[in-house]
């Protein structure tokens, strides 16, 4: 009691003291030099943008121009903090703790393009400081760019009606919308007031749809005369952010995965989309500063989610989901690590001459908790609150916790949470009643307690259960320190069979971390199938680390150094207070010579979708055994040399400075090595949008640190979505050419959802598409199902597939399966035969794309450097690799090919009738290795069994082939084992958060733009097992030259891939009419056609963003 009184003594001080001096008013200006700005981990703001701030906060506004965070536009807020009066910038920029992200609006499916960028009001008169974005719209994507215009009816339509409407080529029309947002600051407050507004300039009456091409497009699409879109905002906190709804708490996205579900089976109809229902955002960490998002009850705003009424008057939403509507309530479609789609406002059906419709909504600032956010909101909304004070100490020390997470519950459910200090002290305001009162503080949560506020406010002293810990030291065979990786792997009941963890192990509606699974079917009789990930972490240069675990648990440990070495397990039982010990010792049995480990796609906390310290990040690659690092953060450039010296790690492991060039619908492209321009905010990066591949590409080469022809340009993830290069641009997967846009003479609503724009299309519609890179990333950790074309399973027992598809399978196991007359899943390894057919030989990479610490080198690229010796790898040294095609893809096996005794890349010239293929391949004993596939010009040339030989220390295998080469042939092996790589490689167990399998309630069955192959199609979960591909071996039969054998010629037949003597009619059938576009059409989503390789719903704002994995 005297801790409690002695706090609220100090608070009546500081209140008394703060009332005595004038609240500094809050100002607006142009930035015009760098120690005005914010920094941060994820700052952006350079000089030229605005700031606004006042004695609480600072905002920056970027000025106009190409967006430096992951939006297209300017305008939009892309710093916040605290004031920090002891953090003063200087010429390098602020010192402050930003780690947001973006905020921009939207309306519709458009965004503001800034004509632009002006203080409205300095606030130095007293009132708000304003910041003034006007514009007009402009498009977020490209691919929504036809329906923008006819749904919000911002531009003047063509005079050749709908015909020259589909003209993707067409420049916009008059705009006949303007768009103005203000961002405004009120003195002695946290919060940033925006409003967002659109305006009617087209000097007439103004229809929104558009009346004639509106009607004939809606009732296409199904869409009932009454509709009206939403508008909203696009909020991108950033993966360093945990986000949090009062209501919900934590774990958002797994309570809009429920409300996709509930949705469906309630039947909720469009328009009314399917999403979480709230009315504020808020965000934690423990960087000292917190973010919210929030509207306020305002009867002069159409809520869009309020407006969603069924024939009866009622609610839709509050009838399907139970919740309570007013008009201050958002829906959330979409919610993934780096960003949040909200819709608020519904824009009206008609607006007269210059008449305006608009809506409001707050941005707040906090400490790091909740709870500094919801007092701002409480005090916006009115409500009276008292004081919530504590502390928490550990239940079996004593101690003070400091970082301890608090969590307030009414109802059962989280709706305030606050972070303890130093000395275990937490303090919050929340209205008067009863609540709940939890511990969160990894690995433990504590039970709940009860508490009633009144109206003195309350105090509570909390206990946090004390956990265990294991102890580990890391040694090689000769006892020397070894950097490594520690996993505890915990088993759970047979009562739990079945079950998802979340519902029984740990509570993400509290905050706690996500434990992976092996992802095997459980069976009660086999623990091995019942298996977590507890915890894991990484042992330094000095071999050491201690994890903490909860207690009473047997726990199976299991130290890994990568594919290179052997892994180390034992069985531990870890008490409280009695730290379990381990010594484990590694041994590198794997005879790497000459080859580099190394991993060409990682990204760290500079990417908006990471949040992983360059520190952590350079422990996590060394501990996993790799030797060469390329960082590749999103659109921002950084270099990892400075921390490996720091750490002393040089002779472990060298580094690349590089990026990834992340376009929203164009794919995504790594360049290595890059310059760093360390006076740039984003350290290099280049404005991208409406650009074609081929300046972009030039640009990228232009970054090149050794010049553009010593520099390696490589297409990540080629077949993701709207990620995806050969997806966007429609690289066709069976003769690898870009299919033809579809012209804009025909009536054709294929050209409504298509990309556009001069970054797709040349002055005659011609596809842009340019095959201007160096190297695909064939094997990606993030992605599932992308390696080949998806073909026909020995079995289909079990799979849920339409009978009316099932009766026309093939009935060859293997054969490649398609659907609408193309390859129905295509496959990153399929694209990339074909090319080297053709001609091309780009490098086949291997990369993790790790955004996180638990999956860096899975999988990974050997590349033959000729040196194992970090410290001698150059840049020069990795191009020149490339240049020599030296590389092996793996997560596991090392694999060595060799045609008539040269190695993986080489040119062999021969005269004979045979050559002389052999196949070495090594692997740690924890990596099985079963079957193997010889290709040769993209056929297979050989199937073989696989048995591995223990032999010092690991296990080998070697097979010599004699293979005809009636012409000039390239080779490529392949090898696959069957054994679950986990805990070393953690499994894809969390699904990207999809839409499609949520909006079964918009009109038809589950699966929206899914498959009628059903459980044919390559699911979004996946076990890692060991896998392993080479790059050719080109054999020139004779002296002329190798001459590329040309594409296998083949055609979709019903749903199998067949060989047939000629291309011709295939290649026609695919040419962009009428007829081939409405086959293409699969299912509505949100109403709108979704359309094979497009993506035509609200999702193409969102999917680009759980890219994250």
């Amino acid at each position: 009691m005297r801790a409690g009184l002695r706090f609220t003594a100090l608070a009546v001080a500081a209140f008394t003291s703060a009332c005595d001096a004038p609240t500094p008013p809050a100002t607006a200006r142009q930035v015009m030099s760098r120690d005005e700005l914010i920094g941060g981990p994820t700052a952006l703001g350079e000089v030229g943008d605005f700031l606004l701030e006042n004695d609480k906060i600072r905002v920056v506004i970027q000025g106009p121009g190409f967006s430096r965070g992951f939006g297209v536009y300017g305008g939009s807020l892309i710093d916040a903090d605290l004031q920090r009066p002891t953090a003063a910038g200087d010429a390098h920029g602020g010192r402050g703790r930003d780690l947001f992200g973006e905020l921009f609006p939207i309306f519709f499916l458009q965004a503001l393009v800034p004509k632009s960028v002006s203080v409205s009001n300095d606030g130095l008169d007293g009132d708000p400081a304003k910041i003034r974005v006007s514009g007009t719209g402009g498009d977020f994507f490209t691919m929504t760019r036809t329906l923008n215009q006819v749904i919000n009816n911002s531009h003047e339509l063509p005079d050749a009606g709908i015909v020259g409407l589909l003209d993707t080529a067409r420049p916009d029309g008059e705009a006949k919308l303007a768009y103005d947002l203000t961002y405004e600051l009120p003195a002695g407050e946290r919060y940033i007031k925006l409003t967002s507004i659109m305006r009617n300039i087209s000097g007439g009456d103004l229809k929104m749809p558009e009346p004639t091409i509106g009607s004939l497009l809606t009732g296409f699409l199904g869409l009932s005369g009454g509709f009206q879109a939403p508008m909203g905002a696009v909020v991108l906190f950033g993966a360093g952010n945990k986000v949090f709804i009062p209501g919900r708490g934590y774990g958002v996205r797994f309570a809009l995965e429920d409300a996709y579900t509930v949705g469906a089976e309630k039947g909720l109809g469009f328009p009314a989309l399917p999403g979480l229902i709230t009315n504020g955002l808020v965000t934690t960490s423990k960087t000292g500063v917190s973010y919210g998002f929030f509207a306020l009850p305002d009867p002069q705003t159409p809520s869009y989610v309020a407006s969603q009424l069924d024939a009866d008057g009622k609610n839709r939403y509050a009838e399907a989901y139970g919740v309570e509507v007013g008009s201050d309530s958002m829906l959330i479609p979409f919610l993934a690590s780096a960003f949040t789609g909200v819709f608020y406002g519904q824009a009206p059906s008609h607006l007269a001459p210059d008449q305006r419709f608009g809506q409001t909504t707050y941005f707040v600032v906090g400490n790091g908790d909740v709870g500094s956010v919801m007092n701002t909101v409480y005090k916006l909304r009115g409500l009276d609150t008292e004081t919530l004070a504590g502390e928490v100490i550990d239940e079996t020390t004593a101690a003070p916790v400091e970082w301890a997470s608090v969590l307030v519950y009414a109802g059962g459910q989280p709706v305030n949470q606050l972070f303890t200090d130093a000395q275990g002290h937490f303090k919050g305001q929340i209205p008067q009643g009863d609540y709940e009162l939890r511990v969160e503080f990894d690995p433990m949560l504590s039970a709940p307690v009860p508490i009633t506020v009144g109206g003195d406010g309350a105090y509570a002293r909390l206990t946090l259960p004390s956990p265990a810990r294991i102890a580990v030291t890391v040694v090689d065979a000769q006892g020397r320190p070894l950097p490594a990786k520690v996993s505890v792997v915990g088993e759970y009941d047979t009562k739990f069979s079945g079950q998802e963890l979340r519902e029984f192990l740990f509570d993400v509606t509290a905050g706690q971390r996500w434990r992976h699974t092996d992802l095997e079917a459980d069976q009660a009789s086999e623990a091995g199938t019942r298996q977590y990930l507890e915890a894991f972490d990484f042992a330094e240069l000095d071999g050491k680390v201690v994890l903490e675990v909860p207690p009473a648990a047997h726990y199976r440990v299991v130290v890994s150094r990568g594919p290179e070495y052997t892994i180390h397990r034992a069985t531990l039982r870890p008490t409280v207070g009695e730290p379990a010990q381990l010594l484990a010792v590694l041994e590198r049995v794997v005879d790497t010579t000459g080859y580099i480990a190394a991993d060409f796609h990682i990204h760290a906390d500079p990417s908006l979708d990471s949040d992983v310290g360059l520190h952590e990040r350079v422990v996590s690659g060394l501990a996993s055994g790799l030797e060469l690092m390329t960082a590749t953060d999103h659109n921002f450039i950084t270099d990892y040399a400075p921390t490996i010296e720091k750490m002393g790690a040089r002779d472990w492991l060298s580094s690349l400075v590089g990026i990834e060039l992340t376009t929203l619908e164009a794919g995504h492209f790594n360049g290595f090595p890059v310059k760093r321009e360390a006076a740039e905010i984003t350290k290099g990066s280049f404005e991208w949008a409406n650009r074609p591949p081929t300046e972009v590409f030039k640009r990228l080469r232009a970054q090149g640190a050794l010049g553009s022809e010593d520099f390696i340009l490589q297409v990540n993830h080629a077949r993701d979505t709207v990620l995806g290069y050969f997806e966007q641009f429609d690289l066709d997967p069976v003769s690898a050419r870009p299919v033809p846009l579809p012209p804009a003479s025909a009536f054709d609503f294929g050209n409504f959802v298509h990309p556009s724009g001069p970054a797709f299309l040349g002055p005659a519609g011609e596809n842009l598409f340019s095959f201007d890179f160096d190297a695909m990333e064939l094997f990606n950790g993030g992605i599932v199902g992308q390696l080949h074309h998806a073909t026909l399973p020995a079995r289909l027992d079990g799979l849920n597939i339409p009978e009316e598809s099932r009766a026309l399978l093939p009935s060859e196991p293997g054969t490649i399966l398609c659907e609408d007359g193309d390859v129905a899943f295509p496959g990153v390894v399929d694209d990339w035969f074909n090319l080297l057919n053709l001609g091309h030989r780009y490098v086949g990479t291997g990369n993790s794309d790790s955004h996180e610490t638990d999956d860096i080198g899975v999988p990974r690229t050997y590349l033959r450097m000729g040196t194992d010796d970090p410290a001698a790898v150059t840049p020069q040294g990795v191009v020149k690799a490339f240049r020599e095609h030296a590389a092996l893809v793996t997560n596991g096996p090392f694999v060595e090919l060799f045609v008539d005794g040269k190695p993986i890349g080489s040119d062999v010239k021969t005269a004979a009738a045979t050559v002389e293929v052999r196949v070495n391949i090594q692997a740690a004993p924890w990596v099985d290795v079963v079957r193997g596939t010889l290709y040769a010009n993209g056929r297979v040339a050989q199937r073989f069994p696989i048995t591995m030989t223990p032999s010092g220390g690991a296990t080998r295998f070697s097979q010599t082939f004699a293979v005809d080469v009636p012409r000039d042939t390239w080779f490529v092996v392949e090898v696959e084992g069957d054994r679950n790589l986990f805990p070393v490689a953690p499994p894809l167990d969390i699904a990207p958060v999809a839409l499609d399998d949520a909006l079964a309630s918009v009109g038809s069955a589950l699966g929206f733009g899914g498959s009628t192959l059903g459980e044919l199609e390559p699911g979004p979960l996946q076990v890692w097992r060991p896998f392993a591909i080479t790059n050719p071996i080109w054999v020139d039969v004779g002296t002329a030259g190798f001459d590329a054998p040309g594409l296998v010629p083949r055609c979709c037949k019903g749903l199998a891939l067949v060989e047939v003597e000629s291309t011709d009619a295939c290649w026609l059938a695919k040419q962009p009419t009428m007829a081939s576009t409405f086959r293409r059409v699969l299912k509505p989503s949100f109403g709108i056609p979704r359309v094979r390789r497009d993506t035509t719903d609200v999702r193409v704002i969102f999917d680009h963003f759980r890219h994250g994995h």
